[in-house]
């Protein structure tokens, strides 16, 4: 095997193991870091939690049975979507910054 191939291997083994990832093109290196440990929190504490992290609620909607809500955190300019179903954060994602305005 090739040096360089092992070496970079190597690093992306070490970074998955730490739960460091690439970020979402578009969003900061903290994206992953910042809210992903939220998914599969309860939704009624999920609200605090993320505004702890200095994200702000700018608005929800229902969409297919499920409650989704934009927050946006002006520090690290990160907008996300979070979906919560069945009383449980079900999956967080990154949106473009325009949709959080």
């Amino acid at each position: 095997m090739n040096k360089c191939v092992l070496s970079i291997s190597a690093t992306a083994i070490l970074l998955a193991a730490c739960g460091t990832t690439s970020a979402p093109q578009g969003q900061s290196p903290s994206y992953q870091a910042g809210v992903s440990d939220l998914v599969g929190a309860r939704g009624s504490s999920f609200d605090d939690e993320i505004r702890r992290r200095g994200f702000i609620d700018k608005r929800g909607y229902q969409a297919s049975g499920r409650a989704v809500s934009i927050w946006y955190n002006p520090s690290t300019r990160q907008c996300v979507e979070a979906v919560v179903a069945e009383g449980r954060v079900q999956a967080i994602n990154p949106v473009a910054e325009g949709n959080c305005r």
